[in-house]
């Protein structure tokens, strides 16, 4: 009876185990694994890795310097296993200043806030979210870099900082620091009287000090001694979607292609060093986040001991 009853138990810990997406932790130290994102984190050290599989998880505060590893946000791209969505919910993600020297990437969140304004050193790759806020009660984050980031409305509030090869509907309150190849996508915001604020912003807004090289976006507006190298903005908003080979919504969204079209030409810009297919972080075609694939799984059930031995080989995919 004994025995019936412990095969039982193992049996629903394996059916626990089959129904939960796990989450693997690794670094020198930690060899660990996690049903929820917040356990992961709870388990995590500095600087430990964490290898997210696809599904929808939840985690509102990082308070600790991680790096956090999703597979992908699109879910058209073959190679991917899916997709890795954090706070779908609309529940925003904070950033302490505790987790400073965090890597985020790979994933779609909601919101992304720094809480305070403190937090620093933070690189976001191949991130979707909907807005990533850098502002807080002591002012701008400093010293975080963005690299292959889609926002859907706004990234802002940021000081000495990159932005590398990203698209955004606006870039906001961006100074003393560095935008290159990037796209800003928003609609027209000016009419004959003046800008209409209450419809939308310009691309590029309020920044000090600012270089933006190799950048395409449609306005700008208060660009305070700031530098241009090969940009263009088209001051209209039909005249920024033809540049593209689709981009039909000024959202911006996988689904839209922002390789240059075929007969596109600036006049005084080199287009063949603009935009996100450029530079020093360029696109890939059917471009896949540097996410993690199950190399090897020799997890076994313990029959002695009653455990359950999960034993995960995960390595990331290639670009």
């Amino acid at each position: 009876m004994k025995k019936t009853f412990t095969f039982l138990v193992l049996f629903c810990a394996l059916a626990i185990f089959a129904q939960n997406r796990v989450i693997a932790i690794k670094g020198p130290q930690t060899d660990a694994i996690a049903t929820t994102l917040q356990e992961a984190v709870n388990l995590a050290k500095a600087n430990d890795v964490i290898y997210m599989p696809d599904g929808i998880y939840e985690l509102e505060t990082l308070d600790k310097p991680v790096h956090i590893i999703g597979t992908g946000y699109n879910p058209n791209v073959e190679k991917a296993t899916s997709v890795t969505r954090i706070n779908t919910d609309g529940k925003t993600l904070k950033i302490t200043e505790a987790a400073s020297g965090s890597i985020l990437e790979g994933a779609e969140f909601h919101n992304i806030e720094f809480t305070e304004g403190k937090a620093h050193d933070v690189t976001m790759k191949r991130i979707l979210a909907n807005n990533i806020k850098g502002y807080g009660e002591n002012g701008y984050a400093k010293n975080n870099t963005f690299i292959e980031v889609m926002v859907k409305n706004r990234l802002e509030y940021f000081k000495n900082s990159y932005v590398y090869n990203s698209v955004a509907r606006f870039f906001n309150n961006i100074d003393n620091s560095l935008i290159k190849n990037c796209t800003g996508s928003s609609v027209n915001a000016y009419y004959s009287g003046g800008w209409n604020y209450s419809a939308t912003y310009p691309s590029y807004y309020s920044m000090s000090n600012t270089i933006i090289e190799n950048s395409i976006g449609v306005h700008t507006y208060n660009l305070n001694n700031c530098t241009l190298v090969n940009t263009h903005f088209t001051n209209d908003w039909n005249k920024f979607k033809a540049l593209f080979k689709n981009v039909t919504s000024d959202t911006p969204a996988y689904t839209q292609d922002y390789h240059f079209a075929e007969d596109a030409s600036i006049s005084g810009a080199d287009i063949s060093k603009m935009g996100i297919y450029n530079g020093d972080y360029p696109w890939k075609e059917n471009a896949h986040p540097f996410a993690p694939m199950v190399k090897e799984d020799n997890s076994y059930l313990d029959v002695q001991n009653e455990q359950f031995k999960i034993k995960v080989r995960v390595i990331p995919q290639t670009r």
